[in-house]
C-alpha cells in the first residue's frame, strides 16, 4: 500500500510540474510574440494605411508634393490629438505616475 501511495504521488507531483512548466512555455511565448511581433505588426499596419492616403490624395489632386504631405500629416496628427484630448488624457497618466511614485517614497504609506 505505501509504495502505491508513493507512486501516485509521485505522478500526481510530476503532473503538477509538467503543468507548470508548460504554462510558464505559453506565458513566454505569448509575451514574446506581443513585445516583438506584434509591435511591427501594428506600425506596418499604421505605415500602409498613411500610405493609402497620401496615394488617394495623390490621385484626387496631383498639386500635393513632399513637403505638403508632412505638414498635412502633421495638421491631422495634431487635430486627432486635439479632438481625442491625447494630450490631456497623457498629462493626467503622467500626474498619477508621479502622484503615485511620490506616495512610495513616502515611509510607512501603503498604496
Amino acid at each position: 500500500m505505501p509504495a502505491l501511495l508513493s507512486w501516485l504521488l509521485s505522478a500526481f507531483g510530476s503532473w503538477v510540474g509538467y503543468s507548470v512548466v508548460r504554462f510558464t512555455a505559453m506565458k513566454l511565448f505569448i509575451w514574446t510574440i506581443v513585445i516583438t511581433v506584434l509591435p511591427v505588426l501594428f506600425s506596418r499596419l499604421i505605415y500602409m494605411l498613411i500610405e493609402g492616403v497620401m496615394s488617394t490624395l495623390n490621385t484626387i489632386d496631383g498639386t500635393y508634393g513632399v513637403n505638403s504631405y508632412l505638414i498635412n500629416f502633421t495638421g491631422i496628427t495634431a487635430w486627432f490629438a486635439v479632438h481625442l484630448k491625447i494630450v490631456e488624457g497623457f498629462s493626467l497618466i503622467m500626474s498619477a505616475v508621479a502622484f503615485r511614485m511620490a506616495i512610495r517614497m513616502i515611509p510607512f504609506v501603503r498604496l
